[in-house]
């Protein structure tokens, strides 16, 4: 009997607790907690609208500023995310005591703002970025970079190198002419060389610049392998579109090239005009990755993913490869 008279007493108290909490002094902020509730998620969805996400450029929220180098001055790339924003940003970097407004539009193509020194150099610091939106919501925020170095102070630590870029891209008669790198979809490779000197300076922080002194592009000849094996046009379709298998061994003949009279390459590197044989030419031509090129008599070279070809007139070293 005394545990009955103890259930019915809890279960009166929480009846008690339920009629109070219901009664009309607590029910109208009841009803506000759960309209506030409800309503939360519609309203993060309208800030988000109107709202500048200051990103990297891969996304991360952890670097959204980053110094880099162009015509070896520093320069720093203010990426963001946003959607449908307008408003000012202010960016604050106090090493260099430089201070950068700039208004962001709804253009949809504008991702990234830039603000140019007139430095050659700069440690690893942080700036201080401002976010003011137009319906008056501000964010702050401390952002990291890396420190870059664009330029030295004397012209002797920068490194000058002359490519000879040679192509070879057969055109395809069974293919309504187009060349090998057109049918299969490649990158131009002019695209690619000018791409490789900007990595390389990029990379060396404007200390290798390469520059192409010539480019020769041959549009009729198939390369011929170690063995002596050759592709025509249709047993090189056959390969790449997937009706037999590729011809091995698939390395190509370097000194069919290398010492071919009228292309000169050991004449243009022997008179100073050449420093690198960059070469560009669609899958299974049998190219290395790197090689290089040197006479009988001159230095034997060493391995760079790649051997030395020695038996031709190359009065010093020749690099020879894929950029």
């Amino acid at each position: 009997m005394e545990e009955e008279a103890v259930k019915r007493s809890k279960w009166t108290s929480v009846k008690e607790a339920y009629k109070n909490l219901l009664s009309k002094e607590n029910l109208l902020p009841l009803l506000s907690i759960v309209l506030l509730v409800l309503a939360l998620p519609l309203a993060v969805q309208a800030v988000s609208r109107n709202t500048l996400q200051l990103v990297s450029a891969a996304g991360k929220e952890d670097s959204v500023i980053k110094a880099t180098c162009r015509e070896e001055k520093v320069v720093f790339d203010v990426n963001y995310n946003k959607r449908k924003f307008e408003g000012n940003v202010s960016v604050w970097i106090p090493d260099l005591q430089i201070k950068h407004d700039f208004v962001v539009t709804s253009d949809p193509s504008t991702k990234t703002s830039t603000i140019t020194t007139d430095v050659t150099s700069v440690e690893r610091g942080a700036a201080i970025i401002e976010v003011a939106g137009s319906r008056g919501k501000t964010q702050m925020k401390t952002a990291k970079y890396k420190g870059v170095e664009c330029a030295s102070d004397s012209g002797a630590d920068v490194i000058n190198k002359k490519a000879y870029v040679l192509i070879y891209d057969p055109m395809l008669a069974t293919r309504n002419n187009k060349k090998v790198s057109e049918h299969l979809g490649l990158v131009p490779y002019r695209d690619q060389a000018n791409s490789a000197i900007d990595f390389f300076n990029e990379t060396s922080n404007g200390h290798l610049k390469f520059t192409v002194a010539e480019t020769t592009e041959i549009n009729d000849v198939w390369l011929p392998k170690t063995d002596g094996f050759t592709y025509t046009e249709q047993t090189y379709l056959d390969v790449v579109e997937g009706r037999t298998l590729e011809h091995r061994p698939d390395i190509a003949d370097y000194y069919f090239f290398l010492n071919d009279e009228q292309l000169g390459i050991c004449d243009k590197l022997n008179r100073g005009d050449i420093d690198e044989l960059w070469l560009f030419a669609g899958p299974w031509f049998g190219f290395y990755e790197s090689a290089m090129a040197s006479s009988p008599n001159g230095h034997p070279g060493f391995n760079v993913n790649g051997p030395t070809f020695d038996q031709t007139s190359c009065e010093k070293l020749l690099p020879v490869g894929i950029p």
